[in-house]
């Protein structure tokens, strides 16, 4: 997920906005921004919004 489909989603106005609404700081917001939501974030979010958003599953890498 993006931010701006999380942001579409809640209504948010701005990044303060939606970070208000997700209870986290703006500056949280603008990092996701550059590096992606992280996935327990994201796990959350779905959950938020009852599956209509969902987190991007990756394999985990393996040790070799």
């Amino acid at each position: 997920m993006t931010v701006d489909e999380v942001l579409a989603h809640f209504g948010a106005k701005n990044d303060s906005d939606l970070a208000s609404k997700l209870g986290v700081v703006r500056s949280a917001i603008s990092q996701w921004r550059g590096s992606g939501i992280p996935l327990p974030r994201q796990a959350r979010i779905q959950i938020m919004t009852k599956g209509k958003l969902k987190a991007e599953l990756k394999p985990i890498p393996q040790a070799s």
